[in-house]
């Protein structure tokens, strides 16, 4: 994978280096064939919120019926003059933290 951009919900370009998916895929193996999750829990996420450690991050959460029985892929990006992938993981619940965007139903 060279790097590449993915145009997030709001328009912004949010970049995956290969040098961070390969330390995303080291962290978390389960999302070694999960690229296209991952890009996709940034095009059309199903909820995004404001960390509560980091204001300039953001964490982007789609769930899927498919993984592991159904869970949300997370994937935390860094907004600042360079938006990017910090990393990203499969989980079972939602973080606490201030809601930025939510899908409609």
């Amino acid at each position: 994978m060279n790097t590449i951009n993915v145009q997030d919900v709001f328009g912004r370009m949010i970049e995956i280096s290969s040098e961070r998916w390969q330390h995303v895929c080291q962290q978390h193996p389960e999302l070694l064939d999960l690229q296209d999750e991952v890009k996709g829990t940034l095009v059309s996420p199903d909820l995004i919120k404001m960390s509560l450690t980091d204001k300039s991050v953001r964490l982007y959460y789609r769930f899927y019926p498919a993984i592991l029985g159904g869970k949300y892929i997370l994937v935390v990006v860094k907004t600042n003059k360079r938006n990017f992938i910090v990393t990203a993981y499969v989980t079972d619940y939602i973080k606490a933290g201030d809601e930025l965007w939510k899908r409609r139903s």
